[in-house]
């Protein structure tokens, strides 16, 4: 018998939830490659959508965001990073 994870009708296999903080882009490639994630929390501050380097582009399509305010210094940054 399966004990699938189902969010909102999304079934998931897996629930494993990789938390991207603290680990390099490399790393996270890696784990995601290797560890049957389908899940990823993504702080929105590091999705660095002008920068050198963009999260984004480690991860691949069929994995989902749990995107996330950390960082933030008080309510108020948390609304307008999100």
């Amino acid at each position: 018998m399966e004990d699938n994870l189902i969010i909102a009708g999304h079934e998931f296999h897996s629930r494993f939830i990789l938390g991207s903080g603290k680990f390099s882009f490399s790393m996270i490639k890696s784990v995601l490659q290797n560890g049957e994630v389908e899940m990823i929390t993504l702080a929105l501050r590091r999705a660095n959508l002008g920068g050198q380097e963009n999260i984004l582009e480690y991860i691949p399509e069929n994995i989902t965001l749990l995107p996330n305010t950390s960082g933030a210094k008080n309510a108020e940054e948390a609304v307008r990073i999100a």
